[in-house]
C-alpha cells in the first residue's frame, strides 16, 4: 500500500542488491507501491547500475513514486533528485497512475519477430520438428509482400532467418541462449553468454535442420562435438530427453521446464531461478510429446512456479489453429502471442 512504513522500505532496498533478478525485479516494483521516499535513492542506484527488465522496473517504480515522466536515463533522474529532495513528498495514487501510464509507452530497445523487449537476459527457442519443414499456408487474397515473405522457404527456413538478423542486433549489454527443440533439446550453450559470443551462435543456427520422423536423435542434426567446452548434457538437455524415434515430436512442456532451468521430478519443489527473464518460443503446433500435453495443464503449472520468478514467455506460430493453445498462455505470463500466416 501506498505510505508503508520505512521499515518495510529499507528491507526492500537491500533485496535490490541481491543476487536473484527475480526478486530485485519485484523489489523495484514493490519499492514503487509503497511510496517512500527513502525509496528513492536505492532506486535510482539500481537504474544505475542495471539495464533490462529490473531497469525497467526501476523506472517504472520511480515514475510511480514521484509522479514525473523522465526518460530512463539515471543521469536525468539524478538531476531531477537533486532539486526535489529537500522537499520532496510521494506522488497521489492518481497523479502515480498517470505516471506509469505515461512510461509504459517509452520505445522498446529492440525486437524479435515483431515483438519488442527490455530484456537483456532471453532465451531463443526454436522447434526442428518434422512439420517446420513445411512453408506457410497463404489465404487466397495474399499480397505480393506477403507471398516474397513467407515463402522464401520452410517453417524453419523463416525462423533461422529470423533470429540470425536479431542475434546480429543484439544491443551489447543482452545476455542470450538458443535452445532447438522437437522431443529431444539441443542448447548452443549450457548458459547464458553475452552478446559478444553471437558469431558462434549464429553458426549454431545456421545449422539447425529439421528432425524427420523417426530420426535417431536431434543431437545429430547440429554440431554439437564441435562446440568449444561443451561436456555431457546441460540442464536444458537433461530436462528434455525423447525416447527413440520421437525426436521429431513437439515435447513443449519439458521444454518450459528447461527454460526455467529445472529438471526435478516435481518441478514445484525446485528452487532453481531461471537463467532468463523473457523466452520467444517458436513452434508449429500444440504439445504432442513429453508427460504434460494439455495445455491447461501446463498454463497451471507456468503459472504456479511464475509466482516466484516472473518469466515472459513470447509465443510465434504460423497459422491461427495454434492461437487458442497458445494465446492465452502467452498473455497470462505478460507475453504476446504471434502468428505468421493465415
Amino acid at each position: 500500500a501506498r505510505g508503508g512504513d520505512s521499515v518495510a522500505a529499507a528491507r526492500l532496498a537491500e533485496r535490490l542488491e541481491g543476487d536473484d533478478w527475480c526478486v530485485r525485479r519485484a523489489a523495484a516494483a514493490a519499492l514503487g507501491r509503497i511510496a517512500r521516499k527513502e525509496g528513492v535513492p536505492p532506486l535510482l542506484e539500481c537504474l544505475e547500475r542495471e539495464g533490462g527488465v529490473v531497469g525497467r522496473a526501476c523506472h517504472v517504480a520511480l515514475a510511480s513514486l514521484s509522479g514525473q515522466t523522465l526518460p530512463p536515463d539515471p543521469a536525468v533522474w539524478r538531476a531531477w533528485w537533486a532539486g526535489a529532495e529537500a522537499s520532496f513528498e510521494p506522488a497521489s495514487s492518481m497523479v502515480a497512475r498517470s505516471a506509469r501510464d505515461a512510461v509504459a509507452d517509452a520505445p522498446w530497445p529492440w525486437r524479435h519477430q515483431g515483438v519488442g523487449t527490455f530484456s537483456t537476459r532471453v532465451l531463443f527457442c526454436v522447434e526442428v520438428g518434422a512439420s517446420m519443414d513445411g512453408k506457410v499456408e497463404l489465404p487466397a487474397d495474399a499480397t505480393q509482400e506477403m507471398r516474397e515473405a513467407l515463402w522464401s522457404g520452410t517453417k524453419l527456413d523463416l525462423a533461422k532467418a529470423e533470429l540470425e538478423r536479431t542475434l546480429d542486433g543484439l544491443p551489447k549489454e543482452a545476455e542470450f541462449n538458443v535452445i532447438a527443440f522437437g522431443g529431444d533439446v539441443e542448447t548452443w550453450k549450457g548458459r547464458l553468454f553475452r552478446a559478444s559470443y553471437r558469431k558462434g551462435a549464429i553458426g549454431f543456427v545456421r545449422d539447425l535442420k529439421v528432425i524427420p520422423a523417426g530420426y535417431a536423435s536431434l543431437k545429430s542434426t547440429t554440431r554439437r562435438s564441435e562446440r568449444k567446452g561443451g561436456v555431457g548434457p546441460t540442464r536444458a538437455e537433461a530436462a528434455l530427453t525423447a525416447p527413440p524415434g520421437q525426436e521429431h515430436l513437439r515435447n513443449v512442456g519439458g521444454l518450459l521446464l528447461a527454460a526455467f532451468g529445472l529438471d526435478g521430478p516435481d518441478p514445484l519443489t525446485d528452487r532453481a531461478r531461471p537463467p532468463a527473464d523473457t523466452v520467444f518460443l517458436v513452434l508449429d503446433g500444440q504439445p504432442s510429446a513429453g508427460a504434460l500435453r494439455q495445455m491447461p495443464r501446463l498454463q497451471e503449472l507456468v503459472a504456479e512456479l511464475n509466482r516466484t520468478r516472473g518469466v515472459t514467455f513470447h509465443v510465434i506460430a504460423f497459422d491461427e489453429r495454434t492461437r487458442h493453445h497458445y494465446e492465452g498462455f502467452a498473455e497470462s505470463t505478460g507475453g504476446r502471442h504471434v502468428v505468421h500466416g493465415p
